[in-house]
């Protein structure tokens, strides 16, 4: 009964590491894997053969070759390595997918009876790929998971007469904020902040999920930002962004990667 409990235990634990990388599309396979040199027993080929019948995209660790909706949102691949765990007179192998935060999404060991190295290499690595459900991967992944926002700014400027005053009694400049919704229904403007940080990274924060919904980063450009919003799946997506003279943030937002349309955000 023990033995029964304890496969019905694994068998659980893989039906839940599968289903989770198949939430996945793209899998990154370098050219050399850490226990063996570049494409040793022809071991990198064979593994994206394999993930292809399991209706997974393989790609080269060159990211310049990358689809387009991948460079946009890397998030959306898992990186691929394989490790060389044999014993004695076993061939073993242990397959690890990682995602974009190095985090471990799938561990799985195979052990091969066949002796020849690149034959039991092969067995144990079609075991292993064998195990993981076909990808199943939904395209609403670049959604945003927030309500789209309008935030206006106004900054209240001190009396002139201010100004002839010791600097320890002047009046300091106030802004206040305006959180509109799209359906013009006023959002708690305290569950909503916007930190603009010393290095010019710019996060708008939601204080009550404690969540940043956007995170833009500057670029070479003035007034041109990359930015990572925050997805349904917690995963995120990378886009481009602005902000505008008058202060207000938006992004370039799209479902299919053909077409765009600039979001306001603030």
């Amino acid at each position: 009964m023990k033995k029964i409990i304890t496969i019905l235990m694994l068998c659980s634990w893989i039906m839940a590491n599968a289903q989770q990388v198949s939430d996945y599309q793209y899998i990154s396979v370098p050219n050399k894997f850490s226990d063996f040199d570049a494409n040793q027993f022809s071991l990198n080929n064979t593994l994206k053969i394999l993930l292809k019948k399991r209706n997974y995209e393989p790609l080269g660790e060159n990211k310049n070759y990358w689809p387009e909706e991948v460079k946009l949102n890397p998030c959306r691949v898992l990186t691929a390595d394989v490790f060389n765990t044999s014993s004695f007179l076993k061939n073993k192998l242990t397959l690890v997918l990682k995602d974009c935060n190095d985090e471990v999404v799938l561990k799985e060991e195979a052990i091969s009876d066949i002796k020849a190295y690149k034959e039991g290499y092969t067995d144990a690595l079609q075991q292993i790929v064998a195990t993981m459900q076909i990808s199943d991967a939904q395209d609403d992944i670049v959604t945003p998971a927030v309500q789209e926002v309008t935030i206006i700014e106004k900054t209240t400027q001190p009396a002139e007469y201010q100004k002839m005053l010791p600097e320890e009694r002047q009046t300091k400049p106030m802004t206040t904020t305006k959180v509109i919704t799209d359906n013009n229904q006023p959002m708690k403007t305290n569950d909503l902040k916007i930190t603009h940080l010393d290095n010019g990274e710019i996060m708008v924060i939601d204080t009550k999920k404690s969540l940043i919904l956007a995170h833009y980063y500057p670029s070479t450009r003035t007034g041109i930002y990359h930015v990572k919003i925050t997805a349904k799946n917690g995963m995120g997506y990378y886009t481009i962004g602005y902000k505008n003279q008058d202060g207000t943030l938006s992004y370039e937002r799209t479902r299919d990667f053909q077409t765009w349309t600039l979001t306001t955000f603030n």
